[in-house]
């Protein structure tokens, strides 16, 4: 349950960063009307950009299954990362699968 939060709160700021870009305002403003501090803001922004390990939110997001209709040739394994970045892979290729989630895992500093 505490997963589904964090990415949740990494949504609402990465939406909040996009809205900001768009705008005419400075960060004083935008936190003001957005209701939140400017210390949050920065520390989002950099989080977001890569400035820091992504080890505060989820490593992947739930899966959802794909349909039974699809022929196996075709089928896809998604992953989305904690930054967003998504990731397709063949749902045939059990190796690189595992290799992918292991090396992501790696690169975020410990094993979960």
């Amino acid at each position: 349950m505490g997963r589904s939060r964090d990415a949740e709160l990494w949504e609402l700021w990465r939406g909040r960063l996009r809205r900001f870009k768009g705008l005419d305002q400075t960060v004083a403003e935008f936190c003001q009307w957005e209701g939140v501090s400017e210390a949050a803001f920065y520390l989002w922004r950099k989080k977001l950009q890569g400035g820091t390990p992504l080890n505060h939110g989820p490593l992947f997001v739930p899966v959802m299954s794909v349909s039974k209709t699809v022929k196996e040739s075709a089928a896809v394994v998604v992953m989305i990362l904690a930054d967003g970045t998504r990731v397709e892979l063949p749902a045939s290729d059990h190796q690189l699968i595992a290799h992918v989630v292991k090396s992501v895992v790696g690169m975020q500093g410990g094993d979960r």
